[in-house]
């Protein structure tokens, strides 16, 4: 490198966008941490443009770029020895009017490969670009390892964020004193959109309801203390919502745990879902929701606006159609399918 300085700034900047970290001053977004490296990259080899490719062996590559430059071609890119910097004289393949570049492949583990490119549209580079490239070449392997690494929890964790928005579930992290140390994204949702909360305030739960009140700070003692309880409130509310408490950790500290989860409605889902899955018509899709939801086929004859008769002659042809027997054959086989996910 340069300088010691340059060198410590650039592998700042390199794990820095490796594990997707930025000024929080800044602008936010997954490209700008590796905007933030290749700025840095360009300044301490004094290059107008740089690239980052990383091209995996299943055919996917991502790509992060600043500047105009030519990227070495995947054909080139097999050609290419590891850990060679190369210019645009000797790189494989690369034309006789190509502009000045340099440019380095390294392995990421047995996946595949990550290529760094430079390039300068009005002179050849500095003979110490080559070298600076080279002392950078052993991070680069493990700098892409922890971006996969951490790329590939992030949508693993935001896939199980939108299940759990699907099936109504959140989680609250409480210290001893009942304040909220944690809040999910569902749980903050189901909190606020629940009269029987207030707003959550200086990391306090605000119950409206008394006897639900009551109820939560009866089962947060019983928790307290006691490792293997799990005690159950349920909140008066439209849907009505469970939360089970028990003991946890967090950062390494001891915790209430809470899990809130809001009944489950077939009226939330799809009546055309429904009626795909089980073989029904929409008609009796709306009628088996509503059965599944608890409703009496008096009840359900009036919110849909059907003769009594009507609603018997169209529960039977569902019973038959999901092969069941009875209102509570609809509901364990509605409960017990996928269509909530």
């Amino acid at each position: 490198m340069a300088s010691t300085f340059d060198e410590i700034e650039l592998l700042k900047a390199l794990f820095s966008a490796s594990s997707e970290t930025s000024d929080p001053s800044e602008p936010t977004g997954p490209d700008v941490p590796w905007v933030g490296f290749l700025t840095c990259l360009c300044a301490v080899t004094h290059a107008d443009a740089a690239a980052v490719q990383l091209v995996l062996k299943s055919g996917k590559t991502h790509h992060w770029h600043i500047g105009t430059l030519d990227m070495p071609s995947p054909v080139t890119l097999q050609s290419m020895r590891s850990d060679r910097v190369y210019s645009q004289i000797d790189l494989p393949g690369a034309a006789k009017d190509m502009r000045a570049l340099r440019t380095v492949k390294c392995a990421v583990r047995s996946v595949g490969h990550v290529c760094v490119t430079l390039g300068h549209g009005q002179q050849d580079f500095r003979a110490i670009v080559g070298a600076q490239l080279s002392a950078l070449t052993p991070y680069l392997g493990q700098a892409m390892t922890t971006w996969l690494m951490l790329h590939d929890a992030r949508a693993q964790a935001a896939q199980n964020q939108a299940l759990c928005d699907r099936l109504g579930v959140g989680t609250i992290v409480f210290n001893a004193s009942k304040s909220i140390v944690d809040l999910s994204p569902t749980a903050r949702d189901l909190i606020e959109a629940s009269p029987c909360f207030g707003t959550v305030a200086n990391g306090w739960l605000t119950i409206m309801d008394p006897d639900s009140a009551q109820a939560f700070n009866a089962a947060f003692t019983a928790v307290t203390g006691n490792a293997e309880a799990k005690v159950p409130v349920k909140f008066a509310s439209d849907p009505t919502l469970h939360l089970l408490l028990s003991q946890g950790n967090w950062q390494g500290e001891p915790v209430i745990s809470g899990i809130l989860r809001r009944a489950p409605s077939a009226g939330s889902l799809s009546v055309q879902t429904l009626a795909d899955y089980f073989g029904l018509s929409r008609s009796e899709a709306s009628l088996a929701a509503l059965l599944c939801d608890g409703r009496s086929l008096k009840e359900a004859a009036s919110e849909l606006g059907w003769t009594i008769e009507t609603t018997r002659s169209c529960s039977k042809k569902i019973f038959a159609r999901m092969d069941v027997t009875g209102q509570t054959g609809v509901l364990r086989e509605m409960l017990n399918s996928p269509i909530w996910l």
